[in-house]
């Protein structure tokens, strides 16, 4: 059985009986998945966001793109980033943190 089979198999099992699944079994799972994040990316990843880095990230978006489910464009919330730049903020923290 390839190891794509051996995930979906895993993950089918784990999913519809839960309970009837040890942890050992998904770590025996697991070590078959490479870890594609690096110990010093992680450390990245996991540090908070500056205000400045959402900008940037915003900036590097196409501002004419089509507006997302709210309605707002890139270029609406960069015109505005001086008020509520704080708040996208705390909205990425708060998904980056949970």
């Amino acid at each position: 059985m390839g190891m794509a089979n051996l995930g979906v198999s895993h993950f089918q099992y784990l999913f519809k009986a839960p309970a009837q699944t040890s942890i050992g079994e998904v770590v025996k799972v697991a070590l078959f998945f490479l870890r594609f994040v690096d110990e010093s990316d992680n450390r990245t990843l996991l540090k908070e966001c500056s205000q400045e880095e959402v900008k940037d990230v915003l900036h590097s978006l196409g501002g004419d793109k089509s507006p997302g489910p709210d309605g707002w464009t890139v270029e609406f919330l960069l015109g505005l980033f001086d008020i509520i730049g704080g708040d996208i903020l705390k909205v990425v923290e708060d998904s980056r943190s949970t």
